[in-house]
């Protein structure tokens, strides 16, 4: 679940262990890293909106398909990613300064935003088994139409 970037409401807790993990190790080794080495501020946030525009449209994605608006969460990385390059100028003259309490800032503070997140959900499973119950009778439908169509059409041929 690390590269998906959401929460799918069936899995919404299993991957937010996961993600916590990956997506904040990966905020902080990559912006870290690149405002170290280039010394360009603000990385962080730039990352951080860059993944929440992508969640967005994926959000959206999901949404046109039928699926309900809260199948898809998505999370929050702003705040953190704000303290990370708040970390970064406090500490610029000692690299090891921003990478310890950098990391420790977006490892405490990014769980915590996305779990405020998470519970604003409804009921995850509720979410999950009813979008695919929707799912399923909208692709039946679809599929009964479309049967009908074609016995039509045979039936036109064969005349």
């Amino acid at each position: 679940h690390a590269g998906d970037y959401i929460f799918y409401a069936d899995w919404a807790w299993t991957s937010f262990v996961v993600f916590s993990i990956s997506q904040s190790t990966m905020l902080v080794v990559g912006a870290i890293y690149y405002m170290l080495f280039t010394g360009v501020p603000g990385t962080a946030t730039y990352y951080a909106t860059i993944m929440t525009i992508y969640t967005w449209v994926a959000k959206g994605a999901w949404f046109a398909l039928g699926y309900p608006y809260d199948f898809v969460v998505t999370p929050v990385w702003i705040p953190s990613a704000m303290l990370l390059d708040l970390t970064y100028w406090a500490t610029r003259r000692n690299k090891h300064a921003a990478i310890i309490i950098g990391g420790t800032l977006v490892g405490l503070s990014l769980p915590i935003f996305n779990m405020i997140n998470l519970l604003l959900v409804r009921d995850p499973l509720e979410m999950a088994f009813k979008s695919a119950a929707y799912i399923a009778s909208v692709y039946d439908a679809h599929r009964a139409s479309g049967r009908k169509v074609l016995q039509q059409s045979r039936s036109i041929r064969i005349r």
